[in-house]
């Protein structure tokens, strides 16, 4: 079948449209730093149960020493770096302008592939990439407002919590496509995509259960994981990020470029949009409506 990759890369958005929700829902109960933690957990569970039903190793071993090194890097920098700069940029500046600047990992993707991947692009690809990004950019950052004012007296320190929510924010992007582009590397085109996000949420647990350490949580941690409506929406979460969707977008990018798979990932913003509405009554703008019409014209392009 032509074109899978794209196809796969547009799943995972569809993938990571839900689980966004789902996990805005749970991080408002539980906290992001917790609920980072217990997504991988349970989505290490999934992995294990998939594998064992498929007939393959419930933890692949048979991966070499190199693929497990790459991988766990991989992890390490996309899940833990990126996720945790990112989470803690929506708590800083909301998910609309976290958003905008996590739009830049299809950049970053296509930059790193570059240098690290040696892959190219053509022209029709490039104005494909160039739409899309165009599209999400002013989805984001022409979403309606919240009717809400700020207090005067807490402008400068508005300012600073804006000035560290955009840092993060790229930092997290940085991570993602950083990890990609690792996993990209370390995987190949061969290797199994669910085995290869196993190894790297593997990595993932191990690196928050140290900052839980370190930063001695672990007891705020187990609190959490009694809130028993959080733990369904994690689960859920689980499912549709870790496991199903980074899978997907592993996949999408052995099958295509690392480029132009971040880029067509990246149209969540946009797939968030109906569902808001619909179940959160928040109104269209008509640059709204233009940047989606804009992504959709990119997406076509691409696939």
């Amino acid at each position: 079948m032509e074109n899978i990759g794209e196809l796969l890369a547009l799943t995972t958005a569809l993938c990571w449209t839900m689980t966004s929700m789902l996990f805005s829902e749970a991080g408002r109960r539980i906290g992001s730093l917790n609920l980072n933690l217990i997504r991988l957990i349970l989505a290490m569970g999934i992995f294990m149960t998939f594998l064992g039903l498929t007939g393959q190793p419930v933890v692949p071993y048979n991966a070499s020493a190199q693929l497990w090194m790459y991988l766990s890097l991989s992890g390490l920098v996309g899940f833990v770096f990126g996720d945790l700069f990112l989470f803690r940029a929506f708590v800083l500046i909301g998910a609309r302008l976290s958003m905008l600047v996590y739009s830049s990992v299809p950049v970053i993707t296509l930059f790193l592939g570059w240098i690290f991947l040696r892959e190219t692009i053509g022209a029709e690809e490039f104005l494909g990439i160039v739409l899309t990004l165009t599209g999400i950019a002013t989805v984001v950052l022409f979403r309606a407002p919240a009717p809400h004012e700020p207090d005067p007296a807490e402008i400068i320190h508005r300012k600073k919590r804006f000035t560290q929510g955009i840092l993060f924010g790229f930092l997290g992007a940085v991570g993602q496509a950083g990890g990609l582009i690792i996993a990209r590397f370390g995987a190949g085109t061969e290797f199994s995509a669910f085995g290869a996000t196993q190894i790297r949420v593997i990595a993932g647990i191990v690196g928050f259960s140290l900052i839980f350490l370190f930063t001695r949580r672990f007891k705020n941690f187990f609190s959490s994981i009694r809130n028993y409506r959080a733990m369904v929406l994690v689960a859920a979460g689980a499912f549709f990020g870790p496991f199903l969707g980074v899978s997907l977008g592993l996949r999408a990018a052995q099958l295509t470029t690392a480029g132009i798979a971040a880029t067509l990932m990246a149209i969540t913003p946009v797939l968030i949009i109906p569902p808001s509405v619909i179940l959160y009554k928040e109104k269209i703008t008509p640059l709204e409506i233009l940047g989606t019409f804009v992504t959709l014209a990119g997406v076509a392009i691409l696939v």
